[in-house]
């Protein structure tokens, strides 16, 4: 989809699919069509017909720009862009933009964005890697990652959480000028202050997102985490998250995945944060449910912290909940 390079600068998250796809059933004018959905790096979710391949809400080639890719590389001029749902995680930038969250995340972030003449190269979907230092949306771990969604078969809602921040790179040549590698800028491989790991985009930093498969819209969408070290009633922003989430016959979605160590149930219905329980670490990964010997149902999730996300929790914590 992307095209050829020669010196590796094309961003692949068009194809870059490292979400597990999930199956369900699509219900449209009395008849059921098997599909399967499947969330891109890029932040696009593809909802496919599973046995003819067919994009059941459409799919159109569009035209993004070519111009600032590297010397030596053709890319493909346009990108393939589903109808529905709409983009599920930020894919541009621009320096209106930059946080506003206090005044010394604005002044970091700022400060950074104009360290270069005529400020960092940024743009819309798809922007290249440049030699110029590049803020690039969604990140290179993308919106969506290694998030299994899950599936509400009674309500027909796909359930997806993705991240919205940016990676900082710059594009430099090998010595024997054959290739160019993407490296940090100033020590910094993310568009965030690297201390506190929150992000120079105005949030929200991460959301959870519950997708009408029968119809392609958004029934809701939620902030998914906190930021902990924010004044009281800045909190609420989303967090960076990798980790998957699990629907369950109850009408709960429960998830981890979040660098704020927390565990949470969500209304499937309305998208309402309804229980949210502090962890060990981070739990980047999915929960599952069964049933014990004793007749009671439990949900486990492991929490460990770091990964790339850079969580500085950590812990080897394997955690389960029982209902009463």
């Amino acid at each position: 989809m992307v095209g050829k390079s020669g010196n590796s600068s094309i961003n692949p998250r068009s194809y870059d699919l490292c979400a597990p796809p999930i199956l369900f059933d699509v219900k449209q004018k009395g008849k059921t069509i098997p599909a399967v959905g499947v969330l891109t790096k890029a932040g696009y979710l593809f909802i496919l017909d599973r046995v003819t391949g067919k994009p059941i809400f459409g799919v159109e080639e569009r035209q993004f720009p070519t111009g600032d890719a590297l010397p030596g590389d053709e890319v493909w001029p346009t990108q393939p862009v589903p109808l529905k749902p709409p983009p599920l995680a930020r894919t541009s930038f621009k320096r209106e933009d930059m946080t506003t969250v206090t005044p010394d995340l604005n002044k970091f972030c700022t400060e950074l964005f104009d360290s270069i003449p005529g400020g960092l190269h940024a743009g819309g979907p798809f922007t290249h890697y440049s030699t110029t230092p590049s803020v690039i949306f969604p990140s290179s771990i993308g919106g969506g990652n290694w998030n299994p969604p899950s599936f509400d078969p009674g309500l027909g809602y796909l359930f997806v959480n993705t991240m919205d921040f940016g990676s900082l790179n710059v594009m430099v040549r090998s010595s024997d000028g054959s290739r160019y590698s993407r490296q940090g800028y100033n020590g910094i491989n993310r568009f965030w202050e690297p201390e506190s790991g929150m992000p120079c985009n105005q949030p929200p930093w991460g959301r959870i997102f519950a997708i009408n498969v029968n119809t392609g819209e958004i029934a809701w969408q939620s902030t998914l985490g906190v930021s902990d070290s924010l004044p009281a009633g800045k909190q609420n922003t989303g967090r960076p998250n990798i980790g998957g989430s699990l629907a369950t016959a109850g009408g709960l979605v429960f998830i981890g995945a979040t660098d704020d160590s927390r565990f949470r149930a969500f209304e499937s219905k309305t998208g309402k944060e309804l229980w949210v329980e502090k962890i060990d670490a981070g739990a980047h990964s999915a929960p599952i449910t069964f049933q014990g010997k004793d007749g009671k149902q439990y949900v486990v999730i492991t929490g460990t912290g770091g990964g790339f996300l850079g969580d500085k929790s950590h812990a080897d914590t394997m955690i389960a909940f029982r209902l009463p």
